[in-house]
Formats: C-alpha cells, structure tokens, sequence
C-alpha cells in the first residue's frame, strides 16, 4: 500500500532496483578515464555541508512495490511503481504536492509505465503488455493516446505531437522514434538510433540520446541524422534541455557535457566528482542536480562549478525539481529496491 506522509526518514544504504538492473547491465569498463578535450578548470573540491535545507521526509512510500520513476506536471507529481522482479503490476500515483495527498485513486496496468514530463503533461510508455503511450493530465483520467506499439521506451510531446521510441523490426538492430498526432493520425518514423535512452525537441530538430551517442535529426523525420561528437564519450542514459542548450552527463565517467543549439560536438562542463554512473538529471538556474546509482545526489552550481552532496544512497532517475523543494528517489533500508520518493527544502 502506498503511504503518504511527512516522517522522517533514515539514511538508505545502496540496494538493488529497477534502475540499477538496467544500468548494471551496460558495461563501462575499458571507458577513458583521460579528461575530456577542452575541459575548463577543475572545479573546487566538494563542500562537505549538505544541499538541502530541511531533513528529508517521506513523500510516498511505494512498497511492495518498487519505484519506476516519476515525473512533474505543475504542483501534481506521477508516480510509477511496479512489482519487481518482472515489472508486473504496475501503479501511478498522482500526487498533489501542496497537500501531499492523492487526489485521484491509483492507476493500474499489466506491464510498469516509464514517466516522462512534457509539454506542461506526463507520458507514460507502458513497456510490454499493449504497447501504450499514456497522456497524464492533473485532474482528468489517463488517456490512452498510442497503442499496440513494440515495447515503447522513452517519449516526448512538443507541437501537436507525441513522440516515441520502440524497439526495432527483427530486420533492423537500431531503435525507432515514431511520432503521432496526440489527437489521433498516422505514426510516422522519425530517426533511428542504436539503444534510444533519451529523446529531446529543440527546435526543428529532435536529439535522441543512447547507449552509443547522441544524434540528431528533422522532427518530422526529412532528411539525414547526423552524430554529435564526443571525445572518447558514448554511453548516455539521461539528457535534458535547459534554455537554448541541451545537457547529458555520461554514464560511466560522470562528465557533464553541453551541448549547443545547432552545434555539432558536445562540451565538457565539468567532472561530477565520486559520481561515474550518472542516470539522473535535473536543473535550475542556478545548479545542474545529478543522480548516481551508487553515490546518491549532487548539485553542482552552474558558475562556479562548486559541488555539494545532498543525499548519499542508491537513487538514479531524474530528480524532481518543485517551487523551493527537490524531489528523488530513495531504498527502503530493510527491502531490497527503490521504494520511496523523498521531499527536502533546497
């Protein structure tokens, strides 16, 4: 049973989860540990003192279930939670983050949703089962805006339009981003891309971020994807856009990198120190948040570059970011898995 509520929480120590599975599962070594072509100064050494201002509190306790991950639309928080092993039973919780209560009974399916916020909503990919892209909107039921699609992943909505990735054909070794009307229409491919972590509209153009890139093409699926390049980095499993400019830590070094509107090679922000598996990412206008799956999370001021710890145990997705608070995920100490969000004053 999921239980809302402002107690205390003790510090986690590391546990296996969903995410972790997933991330254990590519492997990092033989990844440079030479730094990155052009990386600015080296930032100061981490600040001992920690990032939030309040001791974190339990937001939702998910068990037996373990957390999915979630994502924001205005004050209403999502929340995915399935039954691990084999993902099975999957639940969404909304959240009113004012209250702290739910305002609407959870919402069940067979196969775990993967959240991702957009264009002001929350889309769900429903992973086995149906193949179904959801659309969450704060006070109306979940809609069903995509289905019968091949193991969808990662999705976006910009324009009138959802966009998609799926697994590949049996005759193709790269996954597909599709798009549809949100209203209804033809599915149209997009761009391929080998292992899609990640996918983000700039503009004309959709970046798709993967276990071997990043690349990027036409968002209505014209003309040729071209690779944006790395020095000697590959393995991204998180990327947002922040202003006029995209950001993706690498999974397996912890660089922070920027990406450019229209540029074509990513830049070496920073290094996140004692965080080399990096899945989560989130920003303000003053700090880059990371989420590693070992170290827990840290914030790392976009100026000076100074960094601090703010949670130390096993978390991973994206953190959620809330008027003055921060949102993450957290392992029960005595159940194996993620299987709680956590809530601080930031």
């Amino acid at each position: 049973m999921a239980l809302v509520c402002g107690c205390n929480s003790p510090h986690a120590a590391p546990a296996d989860g969903p995410l972790q599975d997933v991330m254990s599962d590519v492997a990092i070594d033989g990844t440079p540990d030479a730094p990155a072509d052009a990386m600015p100064d080296a930032p100061s050494a981490p600040s001992a003192s920690p990032a939030c201002g309040s001791t974190p509190t339990i937001l939702i306790d998910v068990s037996p279930k373990q957390i999915v991950n979630m994502a924001r639309s205005g004050d209403t928080l999502y929340v995915s939670a399935a039954e691990q092993p084999g993902s099975t039973n999957a639940t969404v919780y909304t959240i009113d983050l004012a209250t702290g209560t739910q305002p609407q009974p959870p919402f069940t399916t067979t196969g775990q949703i993967a959240l991702w916020p957009s264009d002001g909503d929350v889309f769900g990919a429903e992973y086995l089962a149906d193949g179904t892209v959801w659309q969450f909107h704060p006070g109306s039921a979940p809609v069903a805006v995509v289905q019968h699609r091949r193991l969808p992943g990662t999705v976006t909505a910009e324009g009138g339009y959802v966009y998609w990735s799926e697994a590949p054909p049996a005759s193709s070794s790269q996954d597909v981003a599709q798009r549809q009307l949100i209203t209804g229409g033809q599915v149209e491919a997009v761009i391929s891309c080998s292992s899609i972590t990640r996918l983000v509209i700039d503009g004309t153009n959709v970046y798709c971020a993967s276990t071997s890139g990043v690349q990027r093409g036409l968002k209505d699926g014209t003309g040729l994807p071209e690779g944006i390049s790395f020095p000697n980095a590959q393995l991204f499993f998180t990327m947002i856009k922040d202003g006029t400019a995209l950001y993706v830590p690498e999974f397996g070094t912890g660089k922070l990198y920027r990406i450019d509107t229209f540029g074509s090679a990513g830049v070496a922000i920073t290094t996140v120190a004692n965080s080399p598996r990096i899945g989560g990412l989130a920003a303000t206008s003053d700090y880059f948040y990371t989420a590693d799956i070992v170290d827990g999370i840290r914030r790392t001021h976009r100026t000076t570059l100074v960094q601090q710890g703010v949670y130390a145990g096993q978390t991973g997705s994206d953190p959620v970011l809330w008027n003055n608070e921060l949102l993450f995920e957290a392992a029960n100490p005595t159940l194996s898995g993620l299987r709680y969000v956590m809530r601080c004053v930031n």
